[in-house]
C-alpha cells in the first residue's frame, strides 16, 4: 500500500501540482505552477519550487491568489524525481524553454539555489549556498560545494567535484575535481569514483578518462551518466 503524503499545514500547494505518494512537505513550503513531484521526496521550511526564473522582459503575475491557482509567468515548470531531499530555503526556478529537472536522490542542501531550465542527474549534491545560475547541467553524482557559483549555460559532468567557493563559467569534463576562481583543475575525483563503480578506479579506467575520445572504454555505469548528460547539454544549447 502507497504511503500516504504528509503536508504540514503552513504548505502552500498549488491547484497545478502533481505529486506521487510518501512525500513529507514542511512548513512555509511554497509549490506552484506546473511541478510534478515523483515519490518519497522530503521537502524542508520555506522552500519554494516552481516560481518563474528571474528573465529580464518577462514580468511575475501579480495576483493575489497565483501560488494557489498555478498562473505564473513561466511557460515550463519543474519535474522532480523520487527520494530527493531539499533543506531549509531551497529554491528552485521553472523553466523558461524546457522543464527544470531533477533526478532521483538527490541532496540540495539548506539555501541553494537552482535556476530555469537546469537539469540535474541523479545523485547530485548542492552544498549551503551554492548557486546554480540557469541553463546548467550537472551530471550524475556531482557534488557542488558550499558557496560554489555556477555561470548559467554552464556544464559539470558527472562525478566532478568542484570545491567550496569556486566560480564555473565552462564546461568541466567528467570526474574531475575544481577549485578555485580563476577555475582549476586540481585532479581526478579518486573518491567519487570508487562510490560510483563501487571499488577504486583502475588505471584504465583513469586513463579513459584523461582521453576524451576513448570514453567509450569506460564502465558501462559511468558511460552511460556522461550519455545522459550530453544529451542535455545539447538540448539546453551549450
Amino acid at each position: 500500500m502507497s504511503a500516504p503524503n504528509h503536508v504540514h499545514p503552513t504548505a502552500v500547494i498549488g491547484d497545478a501540482v502533481r505529486m506521487g505518494t510518501g512525500n513529507v512537505i514542511g512548513p512555509n513550503v511554497v509549490i506552484t505552477g506546473d511541478v510534478v513531484l515523483g515519490d518519497d521526496n522530503w521537502i524542508g521550511p520555506n522552500t519554494c519550487i516552481g516560481i518563474e526564473g528571474d528573465l529580464f522582459g518577462i514580468p511575475s503575475v501579480a495576483t493575489a491568489d497565483w501560488w494557489t491557482d498555478g498562473r505564473t509567468a513561466a511557460t515550463h515548470g519543474v519535474r522532480l524525481g523520487s527520494r530527493n531531499v531539499l533543506k531549509e530555503g531551497v529554491t528552485i526556478h521553472a523553466g523558461s524553454h524546457r522543464h527544470t529537472e531533477i533526478g532521483d536522490d538527490a541532496y540540495l542542501m539548506p539555501r541553494s539555489h537552482l535556476g530555469h531550465d537546469c537539469w540535474l542527474g541523479d545523485n547530485v549534491t548542492l552544498s549551503p549556498n551554492a548557486q546554480i545560475a540557469g541553463h546548467v547541467a550537472i551530471g550524475t553524482r556531482a557534488v557542488i560545494g558550499m558557496g560554489a557559483l555556477v555561470h548559467q549555460f554552464s556544464a559539470i559532468g558527472p562525478v566532478v567535484m568542484v570545491g567550496m567557493g569556486a566560480v564555473v563559467r565552462e564546461l568541466v569534463a567528467p570526474a574531475r575535481t575544481v577549485v578555485g576562481d580563476p577555475l582549476q583543475v586540481s585532479g581526478i575525483n579518486k573518491v567519487g569514483l570508487s562510490r560510483l563503480l563501487g571499488s577504486e578506479a583502475d588505471r584504465d579506467t583513469l586513463r579513459a578518462l584523461r582521453a576524451e575520445d576513448t570514453w567509450d572504454q569506460l564502465p558501462s555505469v559511468l558511460r552511460d551518466a556522461i550519455s545522459r548528460w550530453r544529451e542535455h547539454i545539447a538540448q539546453r544549447g551549450h
